[in-house]
This record gives C-alpha cells, sequence and structure tokens, in this order.
C-alpha cells in the first residue's frame, strides 16, 4: 500500500544470458493490452507509477514531468499536493495524456478502503472527527460512523468501513466527492487502493474494533461482496458521464476467489465495472521498502492468471527495485507470467521510473537509436555519475560496457548504426556523412561513445564490416563495392571512460 506521504564482437555477457530464458510449459507471454477511451482506442505495454514529487519540488508533481514521461499509462494523483485547492487543470490532465509517443491512459489514484487527514474531506477541526483532528488521535465521540481503526504503518490514515453510504457519498456520492471531480477533470480512469480491505475487515481487524453490521469473522465472502458492490456502483457513476471510464483496483486479488462458487453474477459484474488490476510486491519481496529479495508469490501468480488474465483482464504489477539486475529479472519474470511490470525506484512513489525493458528508454517497446543515442549522452554528459536505468552491466558504474551490454541487447555487433544486424556499407555511409563532428550519436557513427565521429569509429566499423550479429537477420537487398576516399590512419580503439573506479 502507498501513500503521498567495438573492435571485437562481444560475447553476450552473462546478464543478458540469463534473459535469454526458456520458460517451462504454460508459462505466458505478456501481450500489449488496449483500452477504449474517447479519443479511440489506446494501446498498452507499459506503465508507470508516482504519486508525489521528490524533495526538489517540495512534493509538488508536476504535471510537465508526467507529461514528458514515455509511458503508456500513468498512475498519478489528481492534484499537484494531492488537496482539492491544487487540482490538475482539465488542460493539464490532457497535457499528460498526449504524451510524447502519442495517446495514453491517465488513471487517477484513490484510496477507497482508508481515509487519509491530508486529504480535504478530512474533518480538521479538533473535536469533530477526533480529539485533536488528526489521524493518529482518538475518536471523537461524533465521529462518523464509517471511521475505523488508525493504520499503524501509516498513521495519518484510518481505515473505513466502506459499505458505509456516507463513506461512499465521500467517493462519488456528490459533485464535489473525489471520483466526481476526477472524472470532471478528464481521467481516464480511477486506480484504486486498498481494495484488499475486504480481508481486513473480516480476518485482520481486532475484535474491539469491531461494531455490529461489520462482517462477521472471517466471512471473507460478505466482505468481498460489499467491495465489489462499491466497486460496480461507482465505476456505473462514472461512466453516466464517460461511458469509457473503468477502474483499476489495486491489490486485492482474492477477491473472486472468496465468491468463487457462490456469486457468480457479482463476479461478472465486478469484472465488467474493472479494465486491469495493480498488484504491488509480488516477486521481490520481504520488509524492507526497496531491493527485498526475489521471492515470488507463486500463489497469487495463479490466482491473478485464473481469475484475472484468462477473463481478458491485465494485470499490471509494481514492485519496489532500482538494482539493475533485479529490474531486468523482474521484467523477464512478470512478462512470462503474462503481466505488465513496472520497477518503482521508491516506495513513496515520488521519482517516476522509465518502463521496465532494459534499455528501452523511450518506452515504445523496442529498442532503438533514440535508446542508444541517450544512453551515449549520457555517457559522455555525466561519465561521473551513476544511474541504475543506464548501469546495463550491473556493476554499479556507468562505463562504455554499458554501451556494449546495450548492443548485445540488441542483437547487433559495434559498426553497426542503423541496427540493422548487419555491418555493411550502408553503416559506412553514416559514418562518412558524419565524420570529424560532434555529438551525433551511436546512429550517427559514434560507435565508440565517446561523443565525436572519427577515426576510431572507423576503426570499430572496419573491424566488423561485412560481419552478421549473432541473431538471425534479413538479408540486404544489394551490397554495393565503395571506395573509399579518405585514408585513415589505424587507431586503437579504446574506452574513453575506465572500465573500473
Amino acid at each position: 500500500m502507498n501513500r503521498l506521504s567495438a573492435d571485437r564482437v562481444p560475447a553476450l555477457p552473462a546478464f543478458v544470458l540469463l534473459l535469454c530464458v526458456i520458460f517451462p510449459a504454460g508459462s505466458r507471454k505478456a501481450a500489449a493490452v488496449s483500452f477504449p477511451t474517447s479519443d479511440g482506442i489506446v494501446q498498452v505495454d507499459n506503465w508507470g507509477y508516482q504519486l508525489q514529487g521528490p524533495a526538489a519540488t517540495n512534493g509538488e508533481l508536476l504535471p510537465s514531468v508526467l507529461a514528458a514521461a514515455p509511458h503508456d499509462l500513468i498512475v498519478m494523483d489528481f492534484a499537484r499536493y494531492g488537496d482539492e485547492a491544487s487540482k490538475f487543470t482539465n488542460s493539464e490532465v490532457a497535457s499528460i495524456q498526449n504524451g510524447p509517443l502519442g495517446r495514453r491512459i491517465a488513471a487517477s489514484y484513490i484510496s477507497i478502503g482508508e481515509a487519509s487527514e491530508f486529504r480535504s474531506y478530512w474533518d480538521t477541526t479538533p473535536g469533530a472527527w477526533t480529539v485533536d483532528g488528526t489521524s493518529n488521535s482518538a475518536l471523537a465521540s461524533n465521529a462518523p460512523g464509517w471511521l475505523g481503526p488508525v493504520n499503524p504503518s501509516f498513521p495519518e490514515s484510518r481505515k473505513v468501513r466502506y459499505w458505509d453510504p456516507d463513506w461512499q457519498d465521500v467517493i462519488f456520492g456528490n459533485s464535489s466527492s473525489w471520483l466526481n471531480q476526477i472524472v470532471d477533470q478528464g481521467f481516464d480512469a480511477a486506480y484504486l487502493d486498498i481494495v484488499d480491505a475486504f480481508f481486513f475487515w473480516s480476518v485482520e481487524v481486532d475484535a474491539a474494533d469491531r461494531l455490529p453490521g461489520d462482517p462477521a469473522v472471517n466471512d471473507e465472502a460478505d466482505a468481498a461482496a460489499r467491495m465489489i458492490d462499491f466497486i460496480v456502483d461507482m465505476t456505473a457513476h462514472a461512466r453516466q458521464t464517460n461511458p469509457d471510464f473503468f477502474t483499476i483496483p489495486q491489490n486485492g486479488a482474492y477477491i473472486l476467489d472468496a465468491l468463487e462458487g457462490q456469486d457468480p453474477i457479482r463476479q461478472a459484474s465486478y469484472l465488467d465495472a474493472i479494465g486491469a488490476i495493480g498488484i504491488e510486491d509480488l516477486y521481490y519481496r520481504g520488509n524492507d521498502d526497496l531491493n527485498n529479495p526475489l521471492d515470488t508469490d507463486t500463489n497469487k501468480v495463479q490466482v491473478l492468471n485464473d481469475f484475472f488474465i484468462d477473463n481478458d483482464k491485465p494485470v499490471f504489477v509494481v514492485d519496489y527495485i532500482d538494482q539493475t539486475a533485479s529490474i531486468q529479472s523482474f521484467d523477464t519474470i512478470s512478462k512470462a507470467d503474462g503481466f505488465i511490470p513496472y520497477a518503482a525506484p521508491t516506495r513513496d512513489l515520488d521519482v517516476l521510473g522509465i518502463p521496465t525493458t532494459p534499455g528501452d528508454y523511450n518506452g515504445d517497446g523496442q529498442l532503438s537509436c533514440s535508446d542508444v543515442d541517450q544512453l551515449v549522452a549520457k555517457l559522455t554528459a555525466e561519465p561521473d555519475n551513476f544511474s541504475p536505468p543506464f548501469d546495463l552491466d550491473g556493476d554499479n558504474q556507468r562505463t562504455r560496457d554499458d554501451l556494449d551490454a546495450w548492443i548485445a541487447l540488441k542483437g547487433t555487433i559495434p559498426g553497426d548504426a542503423n541496427l540493422d544486424g548487419v555491418v555493411d556499407a550502408s553503416d559506412f555511409n553514416v559514418w562518412n556523412g558524419s565524420k570529424f563532428t560532434a555529438g551525433q550519436g551511436w546512429c550517427g557513427g559514434d560507435f565508440s561513445g565517446d561523443g565525436v565521429t572519427d577515426g576510431s569509429d572507423f576503426n570499430i566499423w572496419n573491424s566488423n564490416k561485412f560481419q552478421s550479429a549473432l541473431v538471425a537477420v534479413p538479408e540486404p537487398d544489394s551490397m554495393a563495392l565503395l571506395f573509399f576516399p579518405v585514408a585513415l590512419a589505424m587507431v586503437v580503439r579504446r574506452s574513453f571512460l575506465p572500465s573500473a573506479r
């Protein structure tokens, strides 16, 4: 749960070999999914998740940052600071929807299973809801009946009796309700947190916090039915304004399983209301906020496939990891399970990580000139600053080896300017057209990644000319024999950065 609060053909390195997994029978491959919107069908291959800004912006969630991100679907808060006064304008939401790669899905976060003191609906008046107006204070005598116990992990929030009509009014029952505001802002979807509150109220809640009318002890079916009805009703309400609107519950993977064999009609209504499900901490699990060990929840993986994937509902998974090897493993394993992964670099969700495909920096699902040129730019402009997405060989350094790793991931060899898997005349022509200039990038003939297209880059091309990559590639239509008008002294290829520090 989350809150605002080269002159050689390189051998495939070990980390790349780890990606070449032969999946066992029954494994799945994540496929692109699509969602209808008022602007037509939007295809989603990846997603991102940010609820607040970093310390550098004093926590302000900047729509310009979200608008520039490459993700196909972005989950965000509805406001800069999480309150009604700072909510995004319609034009800001539209700018986020129309990203650098075209139309995408913008989903607003809503917590439906807890109430938080930093939200606009909270009554901070001492003695109104709590003794001193804060969540962690004792409940006042006239506190709303839906307000439950404090969440000890997030003391700024309290559990709520989500089935209570008064709480449901806070979410969608009047013109100023949270859901109504995000629909009016133009969001495509709502990302619903604390859906697993159904398990809390049926299994985990302390006896002292139970009231008459609460789900009976261990009656998961009743608690799940109440949560499903809540979600179905709010989705139907939003669709009165936007018929394409959908919801994405976060967690609560067992909610349909709780009704299995008992209530197929309610199960079907839930699947109709939601567009997908989001799941946290499915693979890298533990007590740390970040970089827990790999410990796949295999039971939950099976349930997600049985009840969601098999019913054509995508599964978006988020694990909190920032180590390159873990991200690569997460990407591979989760896609094999049929899911769409996002590696969040912080549990505070105050930084938007890149899509998880290693080396795909623009998020278009492919390794292209744009991506390798971004890597070259990082190597030349910031050689001393370590950044995990660009540390492709996992040595905690940004070096020329990372460029070699990207080329291996692409399945080609040094000197292949157009990335077609063959070093040939067309690549020489690229080098020749850019020779002795700076800032051209890999696809401009800078094969050494030192920022300049020069003799060292010709030597790389010359060492690998007329060779193919270690993968099947299309044969070129023709290969002209070239007369090279310039004679270049052989320059020993060198790495412009040290291989170790």
